[in-house]
């Protein structure tokens, strides 16, 4: 880190590279610096080395840039953070929903076998086309009610449960 020199003399430079060697600094930085908002306009010694300090110009380890450093750091953690936080509550939610689906293909299979297995034919037997539609959609109102009972029993004893 360069350390600037404080000036010899109370008196303007001749020039700004005459002020460039007085401070210790490169030509190249006054020409950046002149740029800036507030800089001294005449290439004064006293003046720009004022500057230069409560600036701190020519530093590339300054505090300022070393805490601007650190907050970018900070919110690039927390935003990352929040997205890891995202994702896991969307696969938690998928897992949920996966898991549903399958509790409910289960019930279905189950309602279904054992309805047409052991009630439907007994229940069809002897019966016109007109009296077998009317009793499939008395068989298909009883398998709603079974599985809605069943998935209602079954989110009763083994609720889900969401971790974070």
């Amino acid at each position: 880190m360069p350390t600037i020199k404080k000036p010899k003399k109370p008196k303007t430079a001749q020039s700004w590279s005459q002020l460039a060697r007085e401070l210790g600094v490169s030509r190249q930085s006054f020409v950046r610096w002149r740029s800036l908002p507030d800089a001294p306009v005449e290439p004064d010694p006293e003046k720009w080395a004022k500057y230069v300090e409560l600036n701190q110009l020519g530093t590339d380890g300054s505090a300022t840039l070393k805490s601007l450093r650190a907050e970018l750091l900070r919110v690039q953690i927390k935003r990352e953070n929040r997205r890891y936080q995202v994702e896991g509550r969307e696969l938690i939610a998928l897992k949920d929903s996966i898991s549903a689906a399958s509790q409910a293909r289960t019930l279905w299979q189950q309602a279904i076998r054992s309805k047409l297995e052991h009630q439907t034919a007994a229940r069809l037997v002897g019966k016109d086309v007109g009296e077998i539609h009317l009793e499939m959609r008395l068989i298909h109102d009883e398998l709603i009610e079974e599985i809605n009972a069943a998935w209602d029993k079954a989110a009763i004893e083994d609720p889900p449960v969401l971790e974070a």
